[in-house]
Parts: structure tokens; sequence; C-alpha cells
């Protein structure tokens, strides 16, 4: 059996003020995710992620029928 012990460093995103992430580009049938704090993925990027207001949210989420 061998072991092995490897440092992992979490990379974490948190919008600025009252402002919400969510990614830059979202697929066609994959909802769009709002969230407060994000841990980036080993091949995921803070390049994929912009920051939106909550006019922003809202508007999206009216846009779905999503209730609010």
């Amino acid at each position: 059996m061998e072991m092995t012990t490897t440092e992992v460093t979490l990379r974490m995103l948190k919008p600025s003020g009252d402002l919400w992430l969510t990614r830059k580009t979202v697929a066609d049938g994959e909802e769009r995710i709002f969230s407060k704090e994000v841990y980036l993925g080993t091949n995921d990027s803070a390049d994929n992620w912009m920051e939106v207001d909550e006019d922003f949210k809202s508007a999206y989420e009216k846009s779905q029928g999503a209730q609010v």
C-alpha cells in the first residue's frame, strides 16, 4: 500500500458588496445559477464568472418563471 500526502489549494470567489456571481455563459437547456460564493474546480477559472446585481438576477428569474 502506498500513501501520498498532497497539499490542496481551494480557490473561492465572492462577489463585491451586494452583487451575485453567475457564469458568463450558460449552455442551452442549462439553468443559470446565482451564488454568493463559488469554489472553483480544477479546470474552472475566475474568468468564467461575472458579478451581477439584484436587478439582473430578478429579471432572469422572472423571465424563467421562477418564484422569487
